[in-house]
């Protein structure tokens, strides 16, 4: 074992395992600590005392997935590898709660050319589906009462963003927010819902979400601006599990990381950090141990995060810390119905595979139907073969039934409140529901007296008494916030985690994966340079729309500001 090859990692979730993994996999020796009893952080599932498959949101993952996908394609599972467990989604509809479809976003099949067709016809194929796009899109958003010059408009200032090469990119759209970017405030009310409801449904994002990361989300949603890897042209565009997240993927992913060497502690979680100067020393559990090594990766929740820094005064070594808790955190939390059959008076909407963004929802509801058909070789309840997966994000906006926000309501009438804000009318197809796992109701005076030793959360105002809190919100930058950089100034200290610095800007899987990643590299770095290189995914250059252009602006923007 070569010298200053041990690290130590806290946090089990999506950045702390694609660390684990890759550093592993080079022959680090590696310990990892994750507080819950189960890796997977917030992408984890779980089952109901009677069985029922519940998750704290449906999972999609992205063709364009370049840090994620390669993972999955290498951890064994059963004859083959993780990355064989997902399926292609059928589609998006953007609907409302009277049964009518807005939008129809089909997920078409990628052709897969052969090198000569690829170097010859792809390039002009991408720009052709985003000429077709840009005709159809206007059209598809007079249905939504948006004029069409306001469409246009749209649609060429997101081109003319994905035209500019990064630097640019960061120089103009840097410290702005979406709604600055699009000149919200001189467009009309039915476009400002709209734009609105996309990106909030979408990832929970707002208006106030800094701009570079919701206009990115706007191209690869809407004019299907993506990148393909390397060895997975064949994959579709958006995608499920065949399955529950923990079965199909983390408990083979853990099995992967055993089998590599890492020693995994579970139910212990990271208390304090040691440090000396510039230097980590040890980090401390929960469980009363302390553990030494020559890197530290701390790839726990930002609102986990803040507690450490404010607790061990990390802000003293390194500035940036400062402002640590000052992120927008957003609510996102899901419910699962659990179906005897599947629904006939809205059966278009509610259709297995198929994403369904209801984007008149104050809620901000996005759902979709799992289970039989879509799930292989899963047990299920035999009475309730299905499930509609439902997320929502907008949890202080009120209702339509109680005219009360999400935080304010009770389980029944959360119940009545999302099912009429999807339009859902079969109710008698209900066999069971459950509430998110990472949601918790108590009463404000036993709240105010456990607070201080509550897991990190975040809590909302007090309604009736009780106080509603989630263990899982999602960190938003604001326009002027600069995320956490994954190198600190303290030498042997990194970060990972969905508040730290990477090319994702809203938080998904591929983003906590991205900067679990770049954990490892800085480490790898330090120790064999060329190995670091080489880790680097590679994108399919050919295929990628405007590459040229993005190159070309690139060596523009050099000439002019360096």
């Amino acid at each position: 074992m070569n010298k200053n090859k041990n690290v130590l990692i806290a946090g089990g979730g999506i950045s702390g395992m694609v660390a684990a993994t890759l550093l592993a996999e080079q022959g680090f020796k590696v310990e990892l600590y994750e507080l819950s009893n189960e890796l997977g952080g917030k992408a984890k599932s779980r089952r109901t005392k009677n069985g029922n498959p519940i998750e704290h949101s449906h999972r999609v993952y992205s063709k364009e997935y370049k840090t994620l996908l390669p993972i999955l394609a290498k951890i064994p599972d059963g004859d083959g590898y993780v990355i064989d467990n997902l399926i292609g989604t059928v589609g998006a509809i953007l609907s409302n709660a009277n049964g009518e479809i807005l939008i129809k976003l089909p997920f078409r099949q990628q052709k897969i050319f052969d090198s000569l067709e690829k170097f010859l016809f792809y390039p002009i194929w991408n720009v052709v589906q985003v000429l077709l796009a840009t005709l159809i899109f206007p059209y598809k958003m007079t249905r939504v009462g948006i004029p069409i010059k306001e469409s246009i408009w749209c649609l060429f200032k997101h081109i003319q963003f994905l035209m500019m090469c990064e630097q640019r990119q960061e120089k103009l759209f840097s410290g702005k927010s979406y709604g600055e970017f699009l000149e919200i405030e001189n467009k009309s009310d039915n476009f400002k819902r709209f734009i609105s409801a996309f990106i909030s449904v979408i990832v929970a994002a707002r208006l106030e979400t800094e701009a570079i990361g919701c206009a990115r989300l706007f191209n690869h949603s809407i004019l299907e601006m993506r990148t393909t890897i390397k060895g997975f042209e064949h994959l579709s565009r958006t995608m499920i599990m065949n399955g529950p997240t923990s079965e199909r993927l983390f408990k083979a992913w853990h099995k992967y990381l055993t089998d590599l060497g890492v020693d995994i502690h579970l139910g212990v979680g990271i208390k304090s950090i040691d440090t000396n100067n510039n230097l980590v020393k040890s980090f401390a559990f929960t469980d009363g141990t302390t553990a030494t090594a020559d890197h530290y990766i701390c790839a726990v929740p930002l609102v986990v995060l803040a507690d450490l820094v404010k607790q061990d005064g990390l802000a003293n070594i390194d500035p940036s810390f400062l402002n640590v808790d000052q992120p927008k955190m957003e609510w996102s939390n899901s419910v699962q119905f659990f179906l005897k059959a599947l629904p006939t008076n809205n059966a278009t909407f509610f259709q297995p595979g198929v994403l369904n963004l209801h984007l008149d929802s104050p809620w901000d509801i996005v759902s979709i139907i799992q289970g039989k058909g879509i799930w292989e070789n899963v047990e299920m309840p035999s009475d309730m073969p299905y499930v509609l997966s439902v997320t929502f994000s907008n949890v202080h906006a009120n209702g339509v039934v109680f005219n009360k926000p999400l935080i304010a309501c009770s389980d029944s009438e959360i119940f009545e409140e999302l099912l009429t804000q999807m339009g859902f009318v079969d109710r008698h197809l209900i066999a069971g529901w459950h509430l998110d796992y990472e949601l918790a109701i108590m009463e404000e005076d036993e709240y105010q007296q456990k607070k201080r030793f509550l897991r990190s959360h975040l809590a909302g105002n007090v309604y009736d008494g009780k106080r509603m809190m989630t263990y899982a919100p999602l960190c938003l930058m604001r326009p002027n916030q600069k995320p956490l950089k994954t190198v600190s100034q303290i030498s042997n200290f990194y970060l990972a985690g969905e508040h730290v610095d990477t090319y994702y800007r809203i938080p998904t899987m591929e983003k906590a994966a991205e900067s679990g990643q770049r954990c490892a590299m800085q480490i790898m770095r330090q120790v064999d340079t060329s190995v670091a290189e080489a880790m680097k995914p590679q994108d399919n250059d050919l295929i990628k729309p405007f590459l040229f252009v993005q190159r070309l602006d690139n060596l523009l923007y050099e000439w002019q500001y360096q």
